[in-house]
């Protein structure tokens, strides 16, 4: 299955994960978050992952970004260079749980 990728400038991807909002080639994009994931964490940084939408066609994309742990280290010092957004589905599945 082949999956579309959305290249991102660092600018382009500290916006779509602080402000929600995307701007290609001059043009905004309309999106919608669905999900935002924490994954782990290393010794100064929180892994994460965003799911968002985009309206116009009803596609998913996830994009991975850190946060710090210190207070001292900001956007560009755990999200340094571009990144890419990778194509997703959603997937429904079902969890047993015992009580």
């Amino acid at each position: 299955m082949e999956r579309e990728i959305i290249n991102l400038t660092n600018e382009q991807w500290c916006n779509l994960i602080n402000e929600e909002y995307l701007k290609i080639n001059g043009e905004e994009i309309d999106i919608r978050e669905v999900d935002d994931v924490y994954e782990g964490s290393s010794r100064h940084t929180e892994h994460h992952y965003k799911i968002f939408e985009r309206i116009s066609d009803g596609k998913f994309f996830k994009v991975g970004y850190e946060t710090s742990v210190k207070d001292s280290m900001g956007w560009d010092e755990c999200n340094y260079g571009n990144t890419t957004g990778t194509e997703v589905f959603p997937v429904e599945k079902t969890i047993i749980t015992y009580e």
